[in-house]
């Protein structure tokens, strides 16, 4: 029961958000690994951005995303891309 009224409070603390004013920046992978590689280096992704990616690379997004292994009560945090040997799989 109180995962359940912490799934409804951060239902409605989303609901409320106003999603246009979230700014994401120009962000582009220049290959470095800083943030991809390594055991505790995930990139998070919103699914939308997934799935654009993977119209681009021509696979099934749930080919190149994985849950967030973050949770908060057992409920995972969104996604990341998916990952092999700890690193982002676009990493050469």
């Amino acid at each position: 029961m109180e995962n359940l009224k912490l799934l409804e409070r951060m239902l409605q603390t989303v609901r409320q958000m106003d999603v246009a004013s979230i700014e994401i920046p120009d962000w582009k992978c220049v290959g470095c690994g800083e943030c991809c590689v390594g055991e505790e280096n995930f990139v998070r992704v919103f699914y939308t951005e997934a799935k654009r990616l993977s119209e681009v690379v021509g696979v099934d997004v749930h080919d190149i995303i994985e849950p967030n292994p973050q949770t908060i009560s057992g409920v995972h945090l969104g996604w990341i891309l998916r990952r092999k040997d700890n690193k982002c799989i676009f990493f050469d």
